[in-house]
């Protein structure tokens, strides 16, 4: 690279020049610069100048040396210089030729070994959800899997209670199937896991279970004493 290239530079809209490189930057050098040096055909971009790019990325930031930047083939054409960051987005593969200083030949860039990260790009860690998992309103949850507690099935006994309230008393059967209907209630929402209502439905079907047995029974003694005083 010719060290003692001359550029002209706009400045408050008025041209500066010539100078070398480091002459341009007391004129707030940037990529965004307009310059002009000898064999261009118009002013252009200093970002679109390979040795003003390397110049303005190394005031940036001093660590970055001149020989981080790789050329590349693309379209059988050589590009560049590209910074590290730079060359996938220009469309680097594995197998693209590349070039930089201290390098004897061209060689396809997945050879490079500080290239080859490019290629095989670490796998992010486990993902560790720490948040705690949003469930149905009235779901209960046990080592974050779903459960039905245990709770008493008072179908039978309803239909029972029904039964013998349709042969021993009217009341007792009336209690009996609001019983029925309540348990099969109590049931669907079990297996649905809204275990609250369910909870609410099984209490009442357990209670009209009681009721249409507790009427049965006094209607069965009552037929007994009355049997009894008949005698």
């Amino acid at each position: 690279m010719n060290n003692y290239m001359l550029y002209y530079i706009i400045y408050n809209n008025t041209q500066q020049g010539p100078m070398n490189k480091e002459e341009l930057v007391k004129y707030g050098l940037n990529y965004n610069s307009d310059v002009w040096t000898e064999g261009l055909p118009s002013w252009v971009k200093a970002s679109e100048i390979a040795e003003l790019k390397i110049f303005i990325d190394n005031l940036n930031s001093p660590q970055k040396a001149e020989d981080d930047y790789y050329f590349m083939i693309v379209n059988n054409q050589q590009a560049g210089p590209f910074s590290i960051n730079e060359l996938l987005n220009k469309g680097l593969q594995a197998d693209t030729h590349v070039w930089k200083n201290g390098m004897n030949n061209w060689t396809p860039a997945g050879q490079i070994p500080e290239l080859q990260k490019l290629f095989s790009p670490q796998a992010p860690p486990p993902f560790a959800n720490t948040q705690t998992p949003q469930y149905a309103p009235g779901q209960n949850v046990y080592n974050n899997q779903q459960y039905t507690p245990i709770h008493t099935n008072w179908m039978p006994w309803a239909i029972t209670s029904t039964v013998l309230g349709f042969l021993c008393s009217c009341i007792g059967c009336i209690f009996g199937i609001i019983a029925i209907v309540k348990a099969n209630d109590a049931n669907n929402l079990y297996r649905e896991g809204r275990i609250e209502m369910a909870e609410k439905e099984n209490s009442t079907a357990r209670t009209m279970t009681i009721i249409a047995f507790a009427a049965t029974a006094l209607d069965i003694i009552g037929s007994f004493i009355y049997f009894m005083l008949s005698l």
